[in-house]
């Protein structure tokens, strides 16, 4: 369902006595969908997993969350790219199929997603961007915790079409409840996250 920035209100007649009604006079109810409530793009959440080589779920940039301007994206112009991705987003899709690039990205601007990590511990984090100029810059937020710093991409050698891999090593705790993984960016096209756990050497000598 597609964000519409409008809700939906269902009437509902009970025929027959259920748990559902208040009282014998009160035989009506009226249910609201909002098909903006925050929510992960693809309805669960993206899984980080734990075990030393597995394949963690790609993060297409342009699957953030749903939930509008402000929860679960900012964005500070106007909508540029394609305008029939997410119609009512201001965020910028790039025309790549499937849609999945974000571009046009200022300061301040932000994508947030939701993902579930499987184990405690030390990941790489591979970030899939096109820079062609020297001002581009990404941070990556762990439940609010900056977990990157401000990180400047590789300078790529085409246009920001010609996206390239950024890796940078993460630390990521394993929670009962979703994460939320926001990711600011400026003067950038992003593509896609992905998530490594990386693999711990013992450096002793025996």
């Amino acid at each position: 369902m597609k964000n519409t920035k409008k809700k939906v209100a269902i009437g509902l007649l009970l025929k027959n006595p259920s748990k559902f009604q208040l009282d014998e006079t009160k035989k009506s109810i009226v249910v609201v969908i909002d098909p903006d409530h925050f929510r992960p793009y693809n309805g669960a959440p993206f899984v980080i997993k734990g075990a030393i080589g597995a394949v963690s779920d790609m993060i297409p940039a342009a699957q953030y969350d749903f939930g509008g301007e402000g929860i679960a994206f900012h964005d500070t112009g106007g909508k540029d790219g394609v305008g029939d991705y997410r119609p009512n987003d201001n965020v910028d899709v790039g025309d790549y199929t499937p849609r999945s690039v974000v571009g046009w990205t200022s300061d301040g601007e932000w994508l947030t997603y939701t993902v579930d990590v499987e184990e405690s511990g030390e990941y790489e984090l591979n970030s899939l961007i096109g820079a062609p100029g020297t001002n581009g810059r990404y941070t990556v937020f762990f439940d609010d915790e900056d977990i990157t710093g401000e990180l400047t991409p590789a300078q790529t050698p085409g246009s920001y079409g010609d996206q390239q891999p950024n890796r940078t090593t993460v630390q990521l705790t394993k929670r009962k409840t979703h994460h939320e993984v926001l990711y600011e960016c400026r003067c950038l096209r992003c593509e896609r996250m992905d998530f490594h756990k990386k693999e711990i050497k013992n450096n002793l000598q025996q």
